[in-house]
């Protein structure tokens, strides 16, 4: 038979206390904090299974890029406006994806001036299809804080 201590109250309501902080905390300001001067685009992928979202930070000039449900790799660093263009670089220096504004306020993913895109099968047995295809549309998202 198992015998143990159970523990004391107050380290129950400290313990939770502590995971509330730090789940509000975390909800409140994420990696980058896109407040007010945040922007969020979204695609959807021709299939309809898969989704990219680009953010971005017009105070501090940072991105995070997220081109595919199904990969772990987030692409995050800082951007820049030339004209009407977007141009993200990694922190790590190693990619770069380039969106074109449109006059609806949606970008524009541009292929030939970015990195390669992976590509995934969505179904069994179907053919690979690119991600983030030349020419997707990120429509603007509501920013949520």
């Amino acid at each position: 038979m198992l015998h143990y201590k159970r523990p004391a109250f107050g380290i129950i309501v400290v313990s939770v206390v502590a995971l509330l902080i730090a789940s509000v905390s975390l909800l409140k300001a994420p990696h980058g904090g896109t407040g007010s001067a945040g922007a969020a685009y979204l695609y959807t992928n021709g299939s309809g299974y898969d989704k990219a979202s680009l953010t971005i930070d017009k105070e501090s000039k940072e991105f995070n890029f997220c081109f595919s449900m199904l990969s772990s790799y987030r692409a995050q660093g800082k951007y820049q406006e030339i004209d009407d263009e977007i141009v993200c670089k990694t922190d790590d220096g190693e990619n770069a994806y380039t969106f074109r504004k449109n006059s609806n306020g949606a970008l524009v993913f541009m292929a030939d001036r970015s990195s390669q895109m992976p590509s995934y099968a969505y179904a069994s047995g179907a053919e690979p299809e690119i991600c983030v295809p030349d020419g997707a549309l990120f429509a603007a998202a509501p920013m949520q804080n």
